[in-house]
């Protein structure tokens, strides 16, 4: 693995040296049958890091991958060591193939709030939502229950169901969120410690 400060630059120079197979690529219609290729394959590039712009403006190693918004390139980035230091557990193992659907999800025209761009939404539970990419680590549970049902209620899968519109100008509790009984979620930006921001999804919440 290797580190990107220009990231679709050190993409392309990757997939431009191995993009189809070695007698397609010195075949004398090799522009012609890659282009084809392209208009029915994804190319995903599992790299150590790249350098991104986070939310403040300020330049971070931190973005656990890319994509491009629909298209078929896109990477895996989980090489900072702010994501783990052991490459061989079962979490990171989860973390690469989340983060995986993730970006591929992006290649299809998914957003990170479905349809739209709104990040951490309650009610759009899915690997697109940056409340579900990666499953809480088992390091970051405290004594609280609630972050354990959290936890649990994490799964490598898409959104499978639309759920209510929640207005945040007109919440109604006894509504709560709609999502399943058993599930535990979010309800602001997924910092650390979470144990007063989660809530069940099913049923009536205060």
């Amino acid at each position: 693995m290797t580190d990107w400060p220009d990231p679709w630059a050190g993409f392309d120079a990757v997939k431009t040296a191995y993009w189809g197979t070695l007698a397609q690529r010195s075949h004398p219609d090799a522009t012609n049958i890659l282009a084809a290729k392209r208009k029915a394959y994804r190319y995903c590039i599992f790299a150590q890091r790249y350098l991104s712009i986070d939310e403040l403006g300020n330049p971070t190693w931190k973005s656990s991958g890319r994509a491009e918004l629909p298209g078929n390139d896109f990477m895996v980035t989980l090489g900072d060591p702010s994501w783990t230091t052991d490459l061989s557990t079962d979490e990171f193992r989860d973390a690469q193939a989340s983060t995986f659907m993730h970006e591929l999800g992006h290649t299809l025209g998914l957003r990170h709030g479905g349809n739209d761009d709104l990040h951490n939404k309650p009610d759009y539970y899915g690997i697109m939502n940056y409340t579900w990419q990666i499953r809480l680590p088992e390091s970051q549970l405290s004594a609280s229950s609630v972050l354990q049902g959290y936890r649990d209620s994490w799964r490598l899968d898409y959104s499978r169901e639309v759920l209510p519109t929640l207005n945040e100008a007109a919440l109604v509790e006894i509504a709560g969120i709609g999502g399943g009984a058993l599930l535990s979620v979010l309800v602001g930006p997924r910092t650390f410690p979470v144990a007063d921001r989660v809530v069940p999804m099913g049923g009536a919440l205060d």
